[in-house]
């Protein structure tokens, strides 16, 4: 079961039309949930300690809150999250299992550079969340 966003915080915010997404299927927005909180972890985890116990980096943010995250950062935890299983459903799960390539060429188109795997919205979230700096301010894991 996700932790860091809930189905309707991640309807609310994709509520604009950009991702068709509706409640019909609830068990495959909790698997996106759950991805999008494992994407998280894994760019986080350079900044936080683990919690002993538990395979998600911030634990339960919403209830017994292990990393002492301040009320903006598990907003932004979950906007965050939220803004990365937007992204994984605009693009689909081949895109993220194929290897980056730093170029794409057919008969008649060539492409250069790669394209993004973490997506314009998460690293906009991510910038504005504390959650980069939090490490280097004393925020850690308690056992």
């Amino acid at each position: 079961m996700a932790a860091y966003a809930l189905a309707a915080e991640y309807e609310a915010y994709v509520e604009d039309g950009t991702v068709d997404w509706t409640t019909t299927s609830a068990p495959n927005l909790e698997k996106l949930l759950a991805a999008a909180e494992r994407d998280i972890d894994r760019y986080l985890r350079p900044y936080w300690s683990a919690i002993e116990g538990t395979t998600r980096l911030f634990g339960s943010p919403k209830t017994t809150n292990e990393q002492r995250l301040t009320a903006f950062q598990v907003r932004k935890l979950s906007d965050l999250t939220c803004a990365r299983a937007e992204y994984r459903a605009l693009k689909g799960a081949v895109f993220f299992a194929e290897d980056e390539r730093s170029s794409v060429s057919g008969p008649d188109f060539n492409v250069s550079g790669k394209l993004d795997k973490v997506g314009p919205k998460v690293r906009d979230e991510l910038r504005d969340s504390g959650l980069l700096t939090a490490r280097r301010r004393g925020i850690r894991a308690t056992a």
